[in-house]
């Protein structure tokens, strides 16, 4: 995992969030979206895809957030777990912007 780093105070910030999918679209999307962000654009991803260390080629920082069916959590105990840790993050690196790519937005992103 590339280490996380702290959002750069003045400059522009985007975190990522994809779903897990069936494949690897949601992820893909995201990173063109990261490539095409002006230069300068600080960019993190959490993702649900056990395909995300690829995002290392990118040189982005990265988090996995296992699904709620790879973590074999009750869905209500997974929805909490994905809001205490969107929310974390959040928290940490304060962006300017979160982009969700996914079929719908998981219960928690609201919070």
């Amino acid at each position: 995992m590339v280490a996380p780093c702290d959002m750069i105070a003045g400059m522009p910030s985007v975190v990522l969030v994809s779903s897990n999918g069936a494949g690897m679209g949601h992820l893909t999307r995201l990173l063109a979206y990261g490539r095409r962000l002006p230069e300068g654009t600080v960019r993190h991803v959490l993702s649900l895809s056990q395909a995300v260390p690829v995002v290392e080629t990118e040189g982005i920082p990265w988090e996995y957030l296992p699904s709620q069916g790879a973590s074999g959590l009750r869905p209500a105990a997974w929805r909490r777990l994905f809001a205490e840790r969107v929310s974390e993050l959040l928290g940490r690196l304060d962006p300017d912007v979160l982009v969700f790519d996914g079929t719908h937005p998981y219960s928690g992103l609201d919070r």
